[in-house]
């Protein structure tokens, strides 16, 4: 989480986020204590220049994913009338070449479905809050 705000943080220009905004954010939006806000506040705006330094020197680039294909997989059973579980079965192309597939059964699939939306509908959500507003 920490990690996550810090590079956010540095995304922006220097003195478009306050100081203030800042640990008001970090203690009513994302529950943290007044004593850790106050020092992750301080320590992201007084060495600013340090963390863009080192975090762009150890970034890690990580594979990004090209294209996805997927089907539906439907095993029949020794005789018609049995039918096991269908699954879903993803293919996945990444930019550094790699391909990789995962095979989920459909309720976990719906499981991912369902924790994917949820998490794309968080980070909208704390894009909208003031700190985050560009200005």
């Amino acid at each position: 989480m920490v990690l996550l705000l810090m590079q956010i943080y540095l995304r922006y220009p220097k003195g478009a986020v306050k100081e203030q905004e800042l640990r008001q954010c970090l203690i009513d939006d994302l529950c943290f204590t007044d004593a850790c806000a106050d020092d992750l506040a301080k320590v992201l705006i007084n060495h600013r220049t340090t963390l863009s330094r080192n975090f762009a020197e150890t970034k890690m680039e990580r594979p990004k994913m090209l294209d996805v294909q997927w089907r539906i997989n439907i095993s029949l059973g020794s005789t018609m009338t049995q039918l096991d579980k269908p699954t879903i079965v993803l293919h996945f192309k990444l930019n550094n070449g790699e391909h990789r597939t995962l095979e989920l059964p459909l309720s976990m699939f719906q499981r991912l479905r369902f924790n994917v939306a949820t998490m794309l509908s968080e980070l909208q959500s704390l894009q909208n809050r003031p700190v985050l507003k560009q200005f």
